[in-house]
């Protein structure tokens, strides 16, 4: 008998979205009854989680088959489907607790680590999801689920899901410039100058503009790697940027989770459109060759 398992959502914020069947064995639902009860249950969590699961509107209810590893499977399952939502659009999205179907009168679980959301100092975007949007993302969790193994895609989704759990914006910074890396870069020579060049070429390939503001950013970021590398870790209040003026870490932070948000994402498109592609193979090339370009579409 199949169990199941509640993972309450923080963070997001439903316009009029019902419940979506992202696979036959996992739904993105609103909160009910049932639901209600458990959190009415008594226990002992901290005034901040409390408030966390009391504004929860929808959960995440996955069913599993395999008794004996029945949690990891859940979990692996909720791991892809959380991933999925933070790809899709930006905004603050995460979960804390769930608990076991089949005996709603345990504690819930609690767990730490990159499905947990604690950027609240800068993250405060909401998380809102239209109904007209659910097909659309139930097709991108189908692609991603299809594509995560990918080595490159995996390593770079674990450091930008992390990102999502860490306190202070040294942290984030590493988090995402690390997924970066993990995306863009083969090799250990000239990572900077490399990172920046692959980037502005592959994301900016529609724009010139764009390519232009990618390329400040980037060097940017990674000149503030190396600093805190160094021994500097504290990142100051505003970032200087060479043709843009200054910006607040908040501002800069926001754009560098766009650009790794765009990066993983379209990795996974290119990558479920044409497996056996090589993806940084044929950015090298498409420098000079307008056919490489061509296969770099979505």
């Amino acid at each position: 008998m199949p169990s199941s398992y509640v993972y309450f959502l923080h963070g997001f914020h439903s316009e009029n979205v019902s419940r979506i069947e992202l696979s036959e064995n996992l739904d993105l639902r609103p909160i009910n009854n049932d639901d209600k009860a458990v959190l009415s249950l008594p226990r002992t969590i901290s005034l901040y989680d409390k408030g966390r699961l009391f504004s929860s509107t929808h959960v995440l209810e996955v069913r599993v088959s395999d008794e004996k590893d029945a949690d990891k499977m859940a979990h692996s399952a909720v791991y892809d489907a959380i991933s999925a939502l933070r790809l899709f659009k930006m905004g603050k999205i995460g979960t804390h607790y769930y608990y076991p179907k089949k005996n709603r009168n345990l504690e819930m679980v609690g767990f730490f680590g990159p499905l947990n959301t604690t950027q609240i100092w800068y993250a405060t975007t909401l998380y809102k999801l239209k109904d007209e949007e659910a097909e659309s993302l139930k097709n991108f969790f189908t692609v991603l689920r299809a594509v995560r193994r990918d080595n490159r895609v995996e390593f770079a989704l674990r450091w930008f899901n992390s990102a999502y759990s860490m306190m202070t914006p040294t942290d984030i910074l590493l988090n995402y410039v690390i997924s970066l890396e993990a995306l863009y870069l083969s090799g250990e020579s000239e990572k900077g100058f490399r990172l920046r060049t692959y980037m502005t070429s592959f994301l900016g390939r529609n724009s010139i503009n764009r390519g232009s503001e990618i390329w400040t950013y980037i060097k940017k970021a990674y000149e503030l790697r190396g600093s805190i590398v160094h021994g500097n870790a504290l990142l100051p209040n505003e970032i200087k940027l060479e043709e843009i003026g200054k910006v607040s870490i908040m501002d800069f932070l926001t754009k560098l989770e766009l650009y790794t948000r765009e990066s993983i994402r379209e990795f996974i498109q290119l990558k479920a459109k044409n497996p056996s592609l090589d993806i940084l193979k044929t950015i090298e090339r498409s420098f000079y060759d307008e056919n490489e370009k061509r296969k770099l579409r979505i």
